[in-house]
């Protein structure tokens, strides 16, 4: 009988190891052990779309353009997501909200967070319109009441603008910006904050840094962009373009010139691995 107990245990030990080399084991959905964090930057052209997932908790932050969430949609079952806990659009224009209504169609999030300045636009009639037929609602964010959320590990922090409206590129300038800390690792995703909307941000925050910061505005240069890279010093900085628009040279330079390595989703889409450390890996 003691025999016969070892032959069923060798045989079960072997049944589990060959189901984890083959990928069959149920442990990770995703992918991911329980203590990593993935960022994945799709490769949407001029338009943003940012997950951020562990194995039992995703936030999605903007959806892309104009039926782009079919592709989401599509990435989300590829890695066993199911739901969003979160879905954080930045601002209201049409390469941030764009994706939302095909995206509903397959996902619900349990939250959607919108900044204060909606446009007058068929984008965000259809955005408002998809919203109501399925029952959502929107929480929004501004001025000093910052929103605070606690995921699987994932502490988040949505900052929203302070002021109704701005000067100048007052749409760009409501950006929500959303910091993400896991295993004492820091991000920053900008949206398209613009100089005035950046300065508010950077005054409010002086002593924090970052080691990726999703570059606002795709990219295009700005003076104030040679600030955000010496404030920050990121060690990585992801500017999220296409081939004809965004991703200025000047741009790459400013964070290159503070030591940072820059990723532009013109040529990839960004995928990186936080556990212990930062790991840059290849998806398509």
């Amino acid at each position: 009988m003691a025999m016969y107990s070892k032959t069923i245990k060798a045989a079960a030990s072997l049944i589990i190891a060959a189901s984890v080399s083959l990928g069959l084991c149920s442990c990770s959905k995703t992918g991911l052990n329980k203590k990593q964090m993935a960022v994945y930057f799709f490769q949407a052209g001029k338009a943003d779309a940012q997950l951020i997932y562990t194995d039992d908790a995703a936030v999605l932050i903007d959806a892309g353009d104009k039926n782009y969430g079919d592709k989401i949609a599509e990435y989300l079952k590829k890695k066993g997501i199911g739901k969003l806990d979160a879905l954080i659009l930045t601002h209201y224009d049409e390469d941030h909200i764009g994706g939302v209504p095909t995206l509903l169609d397959d996902v619900l999030p349990d939250r959607i967070y919108v900044s204060n300045l909606p446009k007058d636009s068929k984008e965000t009639a259809a955005l408002n319109e998809a919203l109501t037929q399925n029952s959502l609602v929107t929480t929004l964010v501004e001025g000093s009441e910052a929103v605070e959320l606690d995921l699987d590990g994932m502490k988040i922090k949505i900052d929203g603008p302070d002021e109704k409206l701005y000067e100048e590129n007052d749409s760009n300038n409501s950006s929500l910006i959303t910091e993400v800390t896991y295993n004492d690792h820091n991000l920053l995703f900008m949206g398209d904050a613009q100089k005035l909307r950046a300065e508010e941000y950077m005054e409010q925050n002086p002593d924090k840094t970052f080691e990726i910061l999703k570059v606002p505005h795709h990219g295009y240069y700005h003076k104030y962009l040679k600030s955000v890279a010496e404030k920050f010093s990121p060690e990585y900085a992801v500017i999220t373009c296409s081939n004809k628009n965004g991703g200025e040279e000047k741009s790459v330079k400013a964070f290159e010139d503070r030591g940072a390595t820059v990723l532009k989703t013109c040529d990839s889409p960004v995928y990186m691995i936080i556990d212990d450390k930062i790991t840059v890996k290849t998806e398509t």
